[in-house]
């Protein structure tokens, strides 16, 4: 099953993060996609729970972009497959570390962090996300 969509985005998020498109850069330039230094796809940032692979990543404007396929040949990529039809798709959710970020204040004086660089680990599957502009915008079978 190929799923894509924003990974991340610069809304901010439950957390009172917002992260900025290019916090991704060094990460996406540094990692491959593929073997044990890749970016992982993880089920619901279980890391124990690899779900397939990551075929692209892409900064845009609006975020990062992520499109990937679900090894369904895996039980819980079986099971997620059959989720993802089921509701017509999930979230994404990011596991990073923070390298750098500022402090940006809201119109009601309340403070959110901005990241700006993040070292970048995993992209998972997830039934609630941290940032809820992060939903799949595809899920199904290759084109």
């Amino acid at each position: 099953m190929i799923i894509e969509g924003y990974a991340s985005t610069p809304d901010l998020d439950h957390a009172r993060d917002v992260v900025l498109p290019s916090a991704f850069s060094e990460s996406i330039r540094r990692k491959p996609l593929r073997g044990p230094k890749s970016i992982k796809l993880l089920w619901q940032h279980d890391s124990h729970r690899p779900l397939g692979r990551i075929l692209e990543l892409k900064i845009r404007n609006d975020g990062l972009f992520m499109r990937a396929e679900i090894d369904e040949d895996i039980s819980w990529g079986r099971d997620a497959a059959a989720v993802l039809k089921a509701v017509g798709g999930l979230s994404f959710s990011i596991g990073y570390r923070i390298l750098d970020a500022d402090i940006g204040q809201d119109a009601n004086g309340n403070e959110y962090l901005i990241l700006t660089k993040l070292d970048l680990f995993e992209v998972s599957v997830v039934t609630v996300p941290c940032n809820d502009e992060c939903g799949m915008t595809f899920a199904g079978d290759p084109q």
